[in-house]
């Protein structure tokens, strides 16, 4: 029997063969979740999906469940899709043998097993070869990157010539995903009908991600530049793993209740200005509104993370630390917070006073660093002791 190849599979894929079940592994996710997105994504029409899809993930089911879903028929369709994401954590594995004897032929069963490999002096690794589809990808060698490269160079219908190829392969490194989302940022920085990637564009955005980041778009929003807020979007928008929109919608939320709320005040204490935005931000509104929103996001999502909500709620402390820490060092310099007037050694002249005044702002920055030091040993120390992981 022909050894499976992600190439040799994927070429059935796209035309439209679909085997009983699927095991994807190893350490490199890249592939993994490529051959997992395209037939999630095509195995069934889009009106069919909701009936005839499941996604299950590790933590959250055993393999009797799987089982089970997976020997049940489709409902007026050609088929049915069960995808087990995270499949390294699903416990009862050698229960997967019974239903490898007599798959179901209209259920494309998909596992999708990252960071390893299945354990192959197990039984049912056995049946999963003879039976199944079984790929493992390891991570590429550095002399294997450029091969990769120009591949997806060719799939993407762009050129480039050695040097540039070697100049991503030395920025980016062996990190597939983010090799593809790096080419894919410079193709958005091409002029229109421009297919070429040279050695400057390279040298130019790769391992300045900055302009395509949260923060470049919160900046862009305040400024109303709509062309840089439209490409940050767009290159969100092609690389959705590594930009997920409950990231993404979670801190624009708490920006625009910073802003909302700074908003209020503003028109309690001028009420004859008017109401409007843009007069500036405060701190406690995006962290209200950034804390709402973390909660709804959160239980929309809890069964995909592996944490339970206590133990991500007990790193937030520290990020709030951090963050109003820096909050602050930003209101010294723009000369905003201050405290007293003072003629000790320690005060500051800002340059719309006329006295100099204690800088309030960099005494509880000062004290806010400190606090989050002391907590993240803390907390480091509790994980440590009770061998629990961040």
């Amino acid at each position: 029997m022909a050894k499976h190849t992600f190439e040799s599979v994927f070429a059935e894929l796209k035309k439209g063969v679909y085997r009983p079940v699927y095991y994807f592994m190893g350490e490199e996710s890249y592939y993994i979740d490529r051959l997992t997105d395209y037939i999630a994504e095509h195995a069934l029409p889009e009106e069919e999906r909701g009936f005839n899809q499941v996604v299950f993930y590790g933590l959250d089911v055993n393999m009797d469940t799987v089982v089970n879903t997976a020997r049940s028929y489709p409902m007026m369709s050609e088929r049915q899709v069960v995808i087990v994401k995270e499949a390294q954590h699903i416990k009862n594995m050698d229960a997967l043998s019974s239903y490898l004897k007599n798959p179901q032929p209209t259920t494309v069963l998909v596992f999708a097993h990252k960071n390893g490999s299945i354990d192959k002096r197990k039984k049912v690794a056995g049946e999963l070869e003879r039976e199944g589809v079984v790929l493992e990808f390891k991570k590429l060698k550095d002399d294997q990157l450029p091969l990769f490269v120009n591949n997806y160079l060719r799939g993407r219908s762009l050129v480039a010539d050695a040097k540039t190829v070697q100049m991503l392969c030395e920025s980016v490194g062996a990190d597939l995903s983010r090799m593809a989302g790096e080419i894919d940022k410079l193709a958005l920085s091409l002029p229109d009908g421009a297919t070429m990637i040279t050695p400057e564009m390279v040298e130019e955005n790769i391992g300045i991600s900055k302009e395509y980041n949260n923060f470049e778009l919160q900046s862009a929003l305040v400024v109303r530049d709509v062309y840089k807020a439209n490409k940050i979007i767009a290159y969100f928008a092609s690389n959705p793993k590594k930009n997920p929109i409950q990231l993404t919608l979670s801190i624009l939320f708490g920006f625009f209740s910073a802003a909302l709320f700074q908003a209020v005040y503003n028109f309690i204490e001028h009420p004859e200005k008017g109401f409007r935005l843009g007069g500036g931000i405060t701190f406690i509104g995006g962290l209200i509104g950034g804390a709402l929103f973390f909660l709804v996001i959160y239980f929309i999502f809890r069964r995909r993370l592996k944490s339970t909500l206590s133990s991500v709620i007990s790193v937030i402390p520290c990020a709030i630390l951090v963050a109003h820490g820096f909050g602050r060092v930003g209101c010294f310099f723009a000369g905003c917070c201050y405290g007293k007037e003072t003629d000790s050694f320690l005060g500051v002249q800002f340059p719309n006073l006329a006295h100099p005044v204690h800088p309030t702002q960099l005494y509880e920055a000062a004290f806010l660093f400190l606090l989050f030091a002391l907590c993240s040993y803390l907390l480091l120390r509790h994980h440590t002791r009770h061998n629990m992981s961040l």
